[in-house]
Parts: structure tokens; C-alpha cells; sequence
């Protein structure tokens, strides 16, 4: 168990080498930032293995604070957990961290937005005839896969779509002084950055609406984990430009073959002018299919927008394991009760609303039903260009 961040910044280009698809938020650079950030408060326990030549073959990222074992920014934006392993040995690598962190927690042990399917959800699983292992479904992340190219994706679109796509492509490049520019360089990521946040709170202010980017802290933790990824290849930074003013920018993350889109920023002048799917083409067309990738990852939400270009949906699962025993037994049947009652009220009082989308961007059932989406309840289309 690592328990410093000296010792993680030792650990990080072998740790690095391990991640496969969507894998940033378990990954190093994610890690790190996260506990010199926003995880301030919280002590690393990252849970590592080697096998008998020395080599790393499987990392977990947690972190610990009051007896409480957790996953490494679970209310900023996490998704995806699982084990980082060597190629065919995730299983393994899960059931042995697994079994470690429910030797070590004394109380409680929670692994926020989990792969359904994955190692990691799988190991926990396994735990349940020994101990209380409390499970729901926390989000949802649709994504588009395979994209064989720029063009198919586009003949793979309803008429109406592909129509708007492409005329609002046309539309904007039409303009003079049209202009996307990706940020590779880390020299380059703070004004970018910069850019970035005030167009994402531009955007919500003209919404009368609350941003968790507004946040100091949040910007600070953004800032520098952009300016990492960026050292290593795995960001994802892009300003659309109209006469050289900037009025949208793309924020994301690379991992293996998916890109994964996380924020943006729109100019509301621009916001009807459809700077927000230019912007979206772009990420594909740009950061994903020309960058060898075939994956565009949504992230947690079930927004319209992603909905109408999403070919799937990923399930997220929150999963909490309790210590063996009498008091292990009684405390998870009694966070199950509290739970329970919770789900109830909220049921009673707002109706119905599954984690993973928001209401103020209502999902269209048609395209729920398209790509197998039980998590969007019918409702009204909402803003295009809106982004959380």
C-alpha cells in the first residue's frame, strides 16, 4: 500500500504504461492532482502489485479518511473505476486488492462509479457470502463506438441530423477568421484553461444556473491536471475561434482508444449559432477519428445532446463494502434502511429520476429506446448546446 505522494510520483510512468480505455480518472495524473487538490483532507491508500520479477501489474487507486476507504474523486467528475492491470491479469489484480482493502478498512470501504461489468465490480461481488456489500446504479455514460471515419459516422446519422450537422459546419466556417486550435504544448494549457472556465461560466450565468467550475479550487485542480496530461499525451483541449475571439472550447481526456469528452465552454452569443456542435464534430472528427482512436466517451449523464449521437450507454454502479462481522452486518443493513428511505422520499416528493442525467436537459425517448438507454425517462428534447 502506497501511502504518499512522493511515492506515487516515483510509481506514475509504470502506473501510466498499465491504462487502457477510459482509464484517466484511475490513472496517475487524476490521482495525484485529486489529493493535492480538492482530496486534500484525504491520506492516499493506493493499493499496488508486483509480480516476482519486479514488474507492476495492477494499481487501485483509493484514498482514506476517517476510517473511511474511498475512490479518488468521486463528487468531481470520476467515472469509470476499476483496477489498472497488466493485460489478462485484471481479474486477478481486482480479487487481490479487493481482499487487501477488506482486510485493512475498519468501517467502511466505498467504490464510487465502478464498470458495471468489470473487474473490480466482479471481485466486490464475490465478497458477499463473507460480508455486506451494498450495491445501485449511480450514472450513466453514453458513448459512440466503433467510428470507422469521419463520413460513416455522418451516413450512420438520421437525414435530419446529418443535415443540421452538416449545415451548421458550413454555416460556421463560412465566417471569416473561422478557427479551431488544439492545445498540445503544457506552455499553452493555462490560457486555454483560462478560456475555457469563463466561457463554461459565461454559458451558466446566462442560463441562471450554478457551475461546480466556478469553484477556485476546482479551477486550480483542472489547471494542473490539463497541464499534465498534457506532458504525457492524454489531453484533450480545444478553442473554437471566430476572428480570432474565442467562443467555445472542448475539455477532455485520452486513454487508450477512447477519447473522453469531460466540459466545455460556449460563448452565449454563439450558443444559437451552433458553435456547441461544431465544437462536438470537431472533438470527433479531429480528437478522436483523426487521432486513431474509436471511441467518444460522454461521460455520467444522459443529456439529449449525447443521446442523438450515442450508439450505447455504460451503466456506473456505486458498490460499499462493510467489514466482516456483527458490526460490519449492522452498519450496512443500516446504511441499506437509510438508503432505502431515502429512495422513497425522493420518489415521493420529485417522482422519479435516476442518477446520470439532469433535469433541466431532459433526454428524447426515441433516441433512449435507439440505443438501449433505460436510464432517461421520456420527456421533452432540451438545449442542443448545453453542456454540464
Amino acid at each position: 500500500m502506497i501511502a504518499s505522494i512522493d511515492a506515487l510520483e516515483a510509481l506514475a510512468p509504470a502506473w501510466r504504461a498499465l491504462l487502457t480505455d477510459r482509464q484517466t480518472f484511475v490513472g496517475p495524473d487524476w490521482t495525484i492532482e485529486w489529493l493535492r487538490g480538492p482530496g486534500a483532507a484525504w491520506s492516499p491508500h493506493v493499493v499496488a502489485g508486483w509480480d516476482a520479477s519486479g514488474t507492476l501489474v495492477g494499481v487501485l487507486p483509493l484514498a482514506r479518511r476517517r476510517g473511511l476507504l474511498s475512490t479518488c474523486g468521486p463528487t468531481h467528475g470520476f467515472a469509470h473505476g476499476d483496477v489498472v492491470a497488466a493485460p489478462g491479469r485484471a481479474a486477478d489484480v481486482a480479487a487481490a486488492v479487493v481482499a487487501h482493502v477488506a482486510a485493512s478498512a475498519s468501517w467502511r470501504v466505498r467504490f464510487h462509479r465502478c464498470v458495471e461489468d468489470g473487474a473490480l465490480a466482479q471481485a466486490v461481488r464475490a465478497r458477499r457470502p463473507h460480508q455486506v456489500v451494498l450495491e445501485r446504479f449511480a450514472a450513466a455514460c453514453p458513448f459512440l463506438t466503433p467510428v470507422r471515419d469521419w463520413l460513416g459516422f455522418l451516413k450512420d446519422l438520421s437525414k435530419h441530423q446529418r443535415h443540421e450537422a452538416t449545415r451548421q459546419l458550413r454555416r460556421f466556417w463560412e465566417r471569416d477568421g473561422a478557427a479551431i486550435r488544439w492545445v498540445t504544448s503544457p506552455a499553452d494549457v493555462g490560457p486555454a484553461m483560462d478560456v475555457l472556465f469563463d466561457l463554461h461560466t459565461r454559458r451558466f450565468d446566462a442560463l441562471g444556473r450554478d457551475t461546480a467550475l466556478a469553484s477556485p479550487q476546482l479551477r486550480e485542480f483542472h489547471g494542473r491536471l490539463a497541464a499534465r496530461l498534457a506532458v504525457h499525451g492524454g489531453l484533450v483541449l480545444g478553442v473554437l475561434e471566430d476572428g480570432g475571439k474565442p467562443v467555445a472550447a472542448a475539455y477532455g481526456f485520452s486513454s487508450g482508444a477512447t477519447t473522453s469528452f469531460f466540459n466545455a465552454g460556449i460563448d452565449p452569443a454563439f450558443s444559437r449559432t451552433g458553435a456547441g456542435v461544431v465544437l462536438r464534430c470537431h472533438v470527433l472528427k479531429d480528437a478522436t477519428i483523426e487521432a486513431g482512436r474509436t471511441e467518444l466517451d460522454f461521460l455520467e449523464g444522459c443529456q439529449e445532446w449525447k443521446l442523438r449521437w450515442a450508439t450505447g450507454v455504460r451503466p456506473l454502479v456505486d458498490l460499499d463494502l462493510f467489514p466482516a462481522g456483527a458490526a460490519g452486518r449492522a452498519h450496512g443493513a443500516l446504511r441499506g434502511l437509510i438508503r432505502s428511505l431515502k429512495a422513497r422520499a425522493g420518489k415521493a416528493l420529485h417522482g422519479e429520476r435516476p442518477p446520470g442525467r439532469t433535469s433541466e436537459e431532459p433526454a428524447d425517448p426515441k433516441h433512449c429506446r435507439r440505443i438501449g438507454c433505460a436510464h432517461a425517462p421520456a420527456a421533452q428534447p432540451g438545449d442542443d448546446d448545453a453542456v454540464v
